[in-house]
């Protein structure tokens, strides 16, 4: 099972390369990972949790994360058809969001193994210890390493993500197939 970990913050309504908003180019990486995932082992289950999407930036809600699209096989479309309808909102709760996929997404390690992709172009906005979360509740339920793509140029986030996982910059198209390449193999 992977669960990918969506950023849906106001900020991703910014232009990204090409003229494209950063929100639509996230929803494209998302389809390429599926698609290549999926040529190779179409028994993965996706499942898709998004976070800074319910609430504006005004009313700085730090609990603003759902889960979207449950686990399932072949669920492509409803991928599709679903971030087609969640457009950017709010602040970025990334620690909550990583805790309530600890607690409410990645639950049967009896029968399943998990991996993360959170897709973000920035960092945690409310506080939030995103090392903590990822050390007392996730390192324990997540058998892959995760990996950050993050859609803005800031060098200083890599540090900042070190502690979750394998942290890869996508500023361009051409950086989409490198990054879903590195997630497959």
């Amino acid at each position: 099972r992977i669960l990918i970990l969506l950023d849906r913050s106001s900020s991703m309504i910014q232009g990204w390369a090409g003229g494209k908003e950063k929100y639509k180019a996230a929803d494209e990486l998302i389809m390429k990972l599926m698609d290549s995932v999926y040529s190779v082992n179409n028994q993965v289950e996706f499942g898709l949790r998004v976070f800074g999407h319910q609430n504006t930036v005004e009313e700085n809600n730090c609990l603003d994360s759902k889960i979207e699209v449950p686990f399932s096989k072949e669920n492509r479309d409803q991928m599709a058809a679903r971030l087609a309808d969640i457009h950017p909102l709010g602040v970025t709760p990334i620690a909550y969001s990583l805790q309530q996929a600890a607690e409410h997404d990645l639950v049967d390690e009896a029968h399943n193994i998990y991996s993360i992709v959170l897709i973000t172009d920035g960092g945690e906005s409310c506080g939030g210890d995103i090392c903590e979360v990822m050390k007392k509740l996730i390192n324990n339920k997540v058998y892959f390493k995760p990996y950050i793509l993050n859609l803005e140029d800031n060098p200083a986030l890599k540090q900042t993500y070190a502690c979750i996982g394998d942290y890869l910059q996508v500023l361009k198209k051409a950086d989409m197939t490198a990054a879903v390449g590195a997630i497959v193999a």
